[in-house]
C-alpha cells in the first residue's frame, strides 16, 4: 500500500508519476518533523529539509514528468568508413545501411540492429550486427 504525504492510502488508479511525487512530499514532511524533534524551529527545519531533499526531489520530478519509463523505437542506421590496407589495395570508402530497434528503460538505452554492406570489396563480410548501451541523465 502506498501512502500520500498525509499518510492516507493512494487509490490504485493514480499514475506512477503521481505516486512518485506524493512519496517525495511524504519524505519532506517526515524529515521536517524529525528535524523539529531535534530542536530546530519550523522555519529552520523546512530549510534543512529543502536542502537535504533538493536532489532527490529533482530526480523524482524528472522521472514523474519527463522520463520515458519504457519505450521501443525503430532505428535507421548508416555508416561510412575508409579502411586502409597494405599496398594501397582497397583503400576506398565502405558504406553500410541497416535498421534496428532502440529499447529505452528510464535512463538506459539499448540499441541493436543489422547493417548490410552497400559498397563491399572481395573478402569483406556481407554485414554486421551492431549493439550499443547508453546511460543518460544521471544527474
Amino acid at each position: 500500500m502506498v501512502l500520500d504525504s498525509d499518510g492516507n492510502p493512494i487509490p490504485e488508479d493514480h499514475t506512477l508519476g503521481q505516486i512518485l511525487k506524493s512519496q517525495g512530499a511524504c519524505s519532506k514532511n517526515t524529515l521536517g518533523k524529525i528535524s523539529q524533534k531535534q530542536g530546530l524551529s519550523p522555519a529552520e527545519a523546512q530549510a534543512e529539509t529543502e536542502k537535504e531533499l533538493r536532489s532527490i526531489n529533482s530526480i523524482l520530478g524528472f522521472l514523474a514528468d519527463r522520463a520515458n519509463l519504457i519505450s521501443l523505437k525503430p532505428l535507421i542506421m548508416f555508416d561510412a568508413a575508409r579502411v586502409y590496407g597494405g599496398g594501397g589495395q582497397n583503400n576506398h570508402a565502405r558504406y553500410g545501411l541497416g535498421g534496428g530497434l532502440q529499447l529505452t528503460v528510464v535512463i538506459a538505452k539499448f540499441e541493436a540492429g543489422y547493417m548490410s554492406g552497400i559498397r563491399r570489396f572481395p573478402g569483406d563480410p556481407p554485414g554486421n550486427f551492431v549493439v550499443r548501451l547508453i546511460f543518460q541523465n544521471f544527474f
